[in-house]
């Protein structure tokens, strides 16, 4: 073991074990322990010695996945729960405690009538504690060491889907472990799937058998896997429902359901539905029809704030946009045993305004018809299993990322809409903050109504979801040049496919003043019709200049004045089309510039040849080839350190997979893969050569 600096090992031990109890539970994801052992001044020989010290020590358990540690655990050597105490145990010195299995896990509701022990205090159990040096700490403390020493099943798992890849509990149904499960869809076998064996044997005990299995694993969610079995009791409930719920019990639970999905599109004040339920659990008062709503949490969700319930809606963990379908480069991209919904997640928020969408925008085809099926969503609209989706996922607040959220205990992410994506040009200095996890107790407030609240972030940005109205601050669908710079996709590993694409809103040209061009006819008729193509700019030089001046553009006004090289625009455009032949702009300029920003749609019917920068017309019978230009504002790689970037221009590289679909590289900083490309192709450079193992 690495001897510690500055304390001895077994005070150094005790201090981190509590730490890991009262902050996390008795465990925590790696980052989150390095932050904490750092404020608490534990982290004295930096966090890999820290890692290495704590995986050669009998007091806690590592959860590595290659050479990644994922989770840090409390986990003393030799800490058990005697399998024998129900039979009531006849050895003398038993070195296990005599203690009741859901006490530890925090499940017994049968308190003082239960039949087994609840007190770590007694003198058995004392005598434990004591031989396994345990003295100092509470019997609170005891039982979270007694409870992090054993494997446990998985709540969101029996809740209906974890979305933890590295999840350190077991992925098995709650009920096959206490053999009371007659036929669901969960798991029932420790042995079949990897992500259980690698539990197992983290904990060291991959070699016991089932039955060895069933006495040391421990269940914390009784309650929400019996909700999980599999008899349909209506033809519109939207999960499995207990064999012991009664048919009046499930009617009230699809009414409830109903009742919040049609009357307020799934989520409303939990104040508002009180006064509204007309009939709805009739009889119960305030605390118990929020405990009703606690014993049916596959179904609904409460946002808890201050000790006060402030939200209510319908839930199901299953209903949800698939995280991989919109990232080809994951391992799982692709898995037709995937469980949730291959739909455009945009689509999903009322926010996908592409026409041509390459992602599916039908619950009802393919993978996402058995979906629906298999969570009973049929007799529900199109719309009502829209509205469930977004309510099964945190989202976006559309007032934060406007002019600022009002709400105290608005049931909504507060973070930056274009941080989602990873396309904010503000950075760190982003006033509406580039953290969804660890940024404060609103979030925490949200993503714990969600249970998501120690979900990582990268997974939580491909979770969540933006909705109608943050649009226009989203440069997803905005800005996006398909200038093909690579050789085409099909050649080896040598080269990659790829795009240049823009960040800079092509509707934000007409905040600045200058209204779109509401075109209701066929658009190529349109274009192809010069009578279109009037100047809607009055300097004869323009097509004389390099770029768009991003200072004049943003603010109206340039510190440089009449000595400034960039180009200052009358209507402050943060790009512009021109035609060669006369140097002037198009008032069509918008929806070129839609059009140049389809990354999905690069083969399309739009007349222009982006690749040659022209187009063809016919005049009197005869063909013509006219050029044009495209101005923008400089790349933000130009931009001095310090600069604002708001109106420069944020070029985004992509590459292509062998589906057709585009993945854009991350992030956007100075030494980034997507930083240095961009740089590159500044300087002349248009032939890469990367390893695709590095970057996916």
């Amino acid at each position: 073991m690495i001897k510690g600096t500055i304390m001895e090992d077994d005070e150094w031990d005790r201090k981190v074990t509590k730490l890991l109890i009262s902050e996390f539970g008795g465990r925590a994801r790696t980052a989150q322990l390095e932050k904490s052992l750092l404020e608490a001044n534990l982290l004295t020989d930096g966090m890999d010695r820290v890692l290495r010290r704590l995986s050669d020590n009998s007091r806690f358990l590592i959860f590595r996945r290659g050479e990644q540690v994922k989770y840090v655990s409390v986990d003393w050597e030799n800490v058990g729960i005697c399998s024998e105490f129900r039979k009531k145990c006849r050895r003398e010195n038993c070195p296990n405690f005599h203690v009741c299995k859901f006490f530890i896990s925090c499940k017994c509701k049968k308190g003082s009538n239960c039949d087994f022990s609840h007190d770590l205090q007694d003198t058995h159990n004392t005598r434990v504690s004591d031989s396994l040096g345990l003295s100092s700490f509470s019997p609170e403390e005891i039982r979270a060491i007694i409870f992090r020493s054993h494997p446990a099943v998985c709540v969101n798992y029996n809740k209906g889907g974890c979305e933890d890849n590295d999840c350190p509990d077991l992925h098995v149904c709650s009920l096959f472990i206490i053999r009371q499960c007659t036929d669901c869809r969960l798991e029932h076998s420790f042995r079949t799937s990897e992500h259980n064996q690698w539990v197992l044997d983290t904990f060291h005990v991959g070699h016991l058998t089932d039955e060895e299995l069933r006495k040391k694993i421990l269940v914390r969610n009784l309650n929400q896997a019996q909700s999980q079995l599999t008899r349909k009791v209506s033809s519109s409930s939207v999960s499995r429902c207990s064999t012991s719920t009664s048919k009046e019990e499930e009617d009230c639970i699809v009414n409830v359901f109903n009742f919040l999905l049609k009357q307020f599109f799934g989520r409303t004040k939990f104040n508002t539905f009180l006064t509204d339920r007309g009939n709805l659990l009739q009889g119960l008062k305030r605390p118990g029809i929020i405990e009703w709503f606690k014993d049916n949490q596959d179904r609904f969700l409460l946002y808890e704030s201050e000790g006060d319930v402030k939200y209510v809606s319908v839930y199901n963990s299953r209903a949800r946009a698939c995280r991989s379908y919109h990232n080809p480069s994951r391992p799982d991209f692709g898995n037709h045993r995937c469980h949730y919904f291959h739909v455009c997640r945009r689509y999903v928020g009322g926010d996908c305004v592409n026409p041509r969408c390459s992602l599916t925008h039908d619950l009802s085809s393919g993978s996402n018809f058995k979906v629906r099926s298999d969570l009973n969503l049929d007799q529900l609209t199109d719309d009502e299993v829209l509205a469930l989706i977004l309510c099964s996922s945190p989202a976006v607040c559309v007032n934060h990322n406007k002019s600022g959220c009002k709400l105290s205990d608005c049931p909504d992410l507060h973070v930056c809409v274009t941080y989602i994506f990873n396309q904010c040009p503000r950075g760190e200095g982003c006033k509406s903050g580039h953290a969804i996890r660890d940024s404060g107790e609103h979030n925490s407030y949200v993503l714990k109504a969600f249970g998501l609240d120690e979900l990582p972030e990268d997974d939580l940005r491909r979770l969540v979801i933006v909705k109608k109205g943050n649009n226009r601050e989203d440069p997803q669908d905005a800005g996006v040049f398909a200038v093909q710079t690579t050789p085409p996709r099909g050649q080896e590993v040598a080269t990659v496919s790829s795009i240049h694409q823009a960040a800079t809103d092509v509707y934000q040209a007409a905040a600045s003043g200058v209204a779109e061009p509401q075109i209701e006819i066929n658009f190529i008729d349109y274009i192809l019709d010069l009578s279109n193509w009037s100047s809607v700019e009055a300097d004869d030089d323009v097509d004389t200049y390099e770029y768009i001046c991003e200072a004049y553009t943003w603010t109206g006004a340039c510190p440089k004045g009449l000595n400034c090289p960039h180009y200052h625009s009358p209507h402050r455009h943060p790009y512009l089309w021109l035609k060669l032949e006369d140097g002037h702009p198009p008032s069509v300029s918008v929806v070129f510039e839609e059009r140049f920003c389809a990354v999905d749609d690069i083969f399309n019917q739009f007349p222009v040849d982006f690749s040659t920068m022209s187009f063809t017309v016919e005049r009197m019978g005869t063909n013509h080839s006219i050029k044009v230009r495209r101005l923008s504002t400089p790349s933000y790689v130009d931009a001095e350190p310090g600069t604002p970037l708001n109106f420069y221009t944020q070029w985004v590289w992509y590459r292509e997979e062998y589906d057709g679909r585009y993945v854009e590289f991350y992030p956007y900083s100075p030494g980034s893969l997507q930083y240095t490309l961009e740089e590159k192709y500044l300087r002349g450079q248009h032939t890469y050569y990367l390893s695709l193992k590095a970057i996916t």
